[in-house]
């Protein structure tokens, strides 16, 4: 449950870098003065900065707890044996 939800968070995170860096680069090209200036556009950065921060250390507490735990993934059947 905690790995699968970790693997979700971080592909939301890749996903989300993903979409954003194209809007960045369209807001620093088509307005070099001030696309990347504006209020609103730091401070989502400073958000996006701030939340990603937060998620990389929960993944990686729940990431760290699962293995001293104990816990480890499923191994994986030899390449011969798969379909």
């Amino acid at each position: 449950m905690f790995v699968g939800l970790a693997v979700a968070v971080a592909g939301a995170a890749v996903a989300g870098c993903l979409f954003t860096i194209p809007l960045f680069a369209l807001a620093r090209f088509t307005e070099p003065a001030h696309g990347t200036g504006r209020e609103w556009f730091t401070t989502g950065l400073r958000w996006a900065a701030g939340l990603g921060v937060v998620a990389g250390l929960v993944v990686g507490t729940v990431t760290a707890w699962w293995y001293r735990e104990g816990y480890t993934l499923p191994e994986s059947p030899p390449p011969s044996e798969t379909p």
